[in-house]
């Protein structure tokens, strides 16, 4: 028995390195959705200023 529980001690740290550097969850990637509005902002302002040019 007190071997096994040797045994057991020298896994627990293992165990617990593991346990201490989850990997992260996979978090999903965002949507583009809420990027869209920024590019068409981006191009309303570049036909802007062709306009203002021409």
């Amino acid at each position: 028995m007190g071997t096994a529980a040797a045994v057991d001690r020298d896994r627990a740290p293992e165990g617990l390195s593991t346990r201490e550097t989850p990997e992260p969850p996979e978090t999903p990637e965002p949507p583009e959705t809420p990027e869209t509005p920024q590019m068409s902002e981006m191009v309303k302002g570049l036909r802007l200023v062709r306009r203002q040019e021409s």
